[in-house]
């Protein structure tokens, strides 16, 4: 036989209901003369919150993660870690990353494999950069860490749990991006060097056709190339 039901129980519920989700589980524990930890299992089993609402999309009452925040925006970097994995944005680019992109203009390209090889070149060279100054920072400081991600749990304390890496782990994180990157620019240059080709091929049948077309209507005229006779010595 099963344990009988607390009397308590229904009675919580019913509270949380009328109060509209107001009364805090330390709030209901103290009316029930119960542990929080049980009103909290009671309110998990029985699903108080729907009885008061259905749920909504989007961020539900009381949840508190991005508070204060606005919605994040292209180029924002709230969540980035460590800027390994990081997109390209062309319109948030230095002048010395603008400099590499016009060396990269004299491409006779279609405008988006143009664009997407200035990301390229862009995210190579800050790869390159990270790679370089974490070398230079490790000549100096062997054993330095570097802090890959940041969680933090709420609960009776706050819990900050930090996860990072090595320079050793952080640079091969670095070199195997880079490799990534190194392909696909070589990947992009074969797609480049096959879209010339074809326009050349397109600009040398224009050309040749339009001649065509001008021996077919008489604008211009091709004299025979003479025959070469063989001269004899008699």
């Amino acid at each position: 036989m099963g344990r009988p039901r607390h009397p308590e129980r229904d009675k919580s519920k019913e509270r949380y209901i009328q109060s509209k989700g107001k009364l805090t589980t330390k709030e209901l524990a103290e009316l029930a003369g119960v542990t929080p930890q049980r009103i909290r299992k009671w309110k998990s089993e029985d699903k108080w919150d729907t009885a008061i609402a259905p749920r909504k999309k989007g961020g539900q009452k009381g949840n508190k993660n991005a508070a204060g925040k606005t919605p994040a925006k292209n180029g924002n970097k709230n969540a980035e870690k460590h800027g390994i994995y990081s997109r390209v944005d062309l319109d948030r680019i230095t002048g010395e990353e603008e400099a590499l992109i016009e060396n990269a203009k004299h491409y006779d390209i279609a405008q988006k494999i143009n664009e997407e090889y200035s990301k390229l070149i862009v995210k190579e060279s800050r790869l390159q950069k990270m790679l370089d100054e974490i070398i230079e920072e490790t000549k100096k400081e062997p054993d330095k860490t570097y802090i890959d991600s940041v969680t933090t749990m709420e609960g009776d304390q706050t819990l900050e749990i930090r996860n990072s890496s090595s320079a050793f782990e952080r640079m091969k994180k670095i070199e195997e991006q880079l490799i990534r990157v190194h392909r696909s620019i070589i990947k992009l240059l074969d797609t480049m060097k096959a879209h010339e080709m074809e326009a050349l091929k397109l600009q040398l049948d224009k050309k040749k056709n339009e001649l065509q077309r001008m021996k077919l209507t008489g604008e211009v005229s091709i004299e025979p190339e003479p025959e070469e006779y063989e001269i004899i010595d008699e």
